[in-house]
């Protein structure tokens, strides 16, 4: 049968067409009015096309809550910072200058503007004073509930990373009353020990449905070891458990904890991961953490000590909140969760959130030459940058407000080319300076505020 519709038409002998039925259907199209008892085709597809309309509405409905639900804790952005919480006095608004309409690069000659009431100047291996939150606790397959709205924390995990057929979509409906509780303990998994100094590009990840809380921690021992600690709700679930390890020639180490596939109903995974790493270890030329959702801590006086090559963070569901990090480059990445740290960095930055908020302190080390960049889908971004930045900065959202300040000491300059309420381009660095630096800042949001702030 095509996917043309076939009609029948009756002719009389005297050339009059009495009605017009739809093989198919068998209904009457609407044009007849001889037989109204019987429903027209338009009632039935309207009908057909509310329920469907009607039950997608539910199902986005109660996701929307549910992703709101995971990321409604978390702390507010500018709070986190001293002096953003109004105390500091307000800045200044920077319109275009007066009447200067250099080239791109030029410094026109604008009122300089020092720091307001309350805050210190920024300047080299000066970091913002702001609060670090308090770690918060772990929320993954073994505590979160997400039961109040209905849902399968295991079915909304697969969902979120991509990995729940079409053919389970109802998983994520289930009585709220359910709780998934693990308690059984995976045994023979290896733990390792390792030379830091040998092996200083360190990368663990999570593959599969286990919610995992990492801890990156400092120890007096002269080895670095990596553990893992799994309990299932199910013995069943124990056998798709592995933890490998591989070592290359160039000092890379990579350790893969592998999970189930798919959690069925009132079925998850725990795993509790502890990379220790000497404390007198002043230099690894990586790491890298990648978990599907959970909790991330690293240790204050480690990552104080330690001076990073490459500092990466990747995750599915987290709000991923780091101490001050030393590093070459920092990627941090998380598809529904707060962004909060403060890097010094010689090389890039670069932060991204789908949902969630991101607030973020940057100080450059090489002030001409750097890469900044923070964007979320639905969430306020906040940058803040000291160090001396010399170069060009974009700052965009569509639904929102834009704000680019300068709050130094006074002995910079900060030039529009656009200076719109939802985009704001120009240059900004040393006021002594007549072209601008290379370095670049591209801070954007689709739904939300952007705030960047200049020391």
């Amino acid at each position: 049968m095509s996917d043309e519709k076939r009609v029948k038409f009756v002719v009389h002998s005297d050339g009059s067409v009495p009605a017009a039925g739809d093989i198919e259907t068998g209904c009457l199209l609407e044009e007849n009015p001889q037989q109204p008892e019987r429903r027209p085709c338009r009632g039935r597809v309207f009908c057909a096309k509310f329920f469907r309309f009607f039950f997608s509405f539910i199902f986005y409905f109660l996701l929307f809550r549910a992703i709101i639900h995971i990321v409604r804790n978390d702390g507010g952005l500018r709070k986190l910072w001293h002096g953003c919480d109004g105390t500091g006095g307000d800045h200044p608004h920077h319109g275009p200058p007066g009447h200067h309409h250099g080239p791109h690069h030029d410094r026109p000659h604008g009122p300089h503007h020092g720091p307001p009431h309350g805050r210190l100047p920024g300047g080299n291996g000066l970091a913002p004073m702001y609060n670090i939150p308090k770690p918060k606790p772990f929320r993954g397959s073994a505590t979160w509930q997400p039961s109040y709205y209905g849902l399968n924390s295991a079915a909304m995990s697969a969902l979120v990373s991509g990995k729940l057929p079409a053919t389970n979509i109802g998983s994520i409906f289930r009585p709220s009353g359910e709780t998934c509780i693990p308690t059984v303990p995976v045994d023979g998994l290896e733990q390792f020990s390792f030379n830091a100094t040998q092996f200083n590009s360190i990368t663990h990840r999570v593959v599969g449905n286990i919610g995992s809380d990492v801890f990156v921690e400092a120890t007096s021992d002269s080895s670095a070891s990596f553990e893992v600690h799994v309990v299932v709700s199910d013995p069943e679930l124990a056998k798709d458990i592995s933890l490998t390890e591989s070592r290359n020639e160039e000092g890379q180490i990579v350790f893969q904890l592998s999970g189930p596939k798919w959690l069925g109903q009132n079925k998850c995974a725990y795993a509790r991961i502890v990379l220790k790493i000497p404390d007198t270890t002043t230099d690894l030329a990586a790491l890298r953490s990648n978990f599907i959702y959970g909790g991330y801590k690293l240790d204050k006086a480690l990552a104080h000590a330690i001076n990073f090559g490459d500092f990466e963070v990747n995750a599915a569901v987290s709000s991923i909140i780091t101490p001050p990090v030393r590093a070459s480059n920092v990627v941090i990445n998380t598809v529904s969760g707060t962004i909060h740290g403060y890097y010094r960095i010689s090389n890039s930055v670069a932060v991204h959130s789908v949902s969630g908020k991101i607030d973020v302190g940057v100080n450059v080390h090489k002030a001409d030459k750097s890469t900044i960049v923070a964007e979320s889908v639905s969430g306020s971004v906040a940058v803040r940058v000291a160090g001396g930045f010399d170069g060009s900065f974009s700052a965009r959202t569509i639904n929102g407000e834009v704000e680019v300040d300068d709050v130094s000491d006074g002995s910079n300059r900060l030039h529009f080319d656009k200076n719109l309420s939802r985009v704001k381009t120009g240059t900004f660095g040393p006021g002594g300076n007549t072209r601008a630096g290379d370095s670049t800042l591209k801070a954007g949001v689709i739904n939300g505020d952007v705030s960047v702030e200049f020391e």
